[in-house]
């Protein structure tokens, strides 16, 4: 049963558009968000990582891979309002 549900899944997934998007991880009051790379509706499976941003210390700290950044923009990613304006206003500092 279980593969059946895995081939669902994929199926799923395999006509989903490809979104770049904020995670967040760990709890209410210390927590940071990764920057993901995930299909458009699926929210508990990504398929990489491409950067961290931590709002909760004193000069908040955003870190992104932006060779892999520019890949995924360039195979038809599409990156959430959020990270577009992350993207923005920190640069590539």
């Amino acid at each position: 049963m279980n593969t059946i549900f895995n081939f669902k899944i994929n199926l799923m997934i395999k006509r989903k558009p490809l979104r770049i998007k904020l995670k967040k991880i760990g709890g209410r009051t210390s927590c940071e968000f990764w920057v993901v790379l995930s299909h458009a509706k699926v929210h508990h499976f990504f398929k990489e990582i491409l950067g961290k941003f931590n709002n909760r210390i004193s000069g908040k700290i955003f870190r992104i891979n932006f060779l892999r950044l520019g890949y995924w923009l360039n195979r038809g990613a599409i990156p959430s309002i959020k990270v577009k304006n992350l993207i923005g206003k920190y640069g590539t500092n």
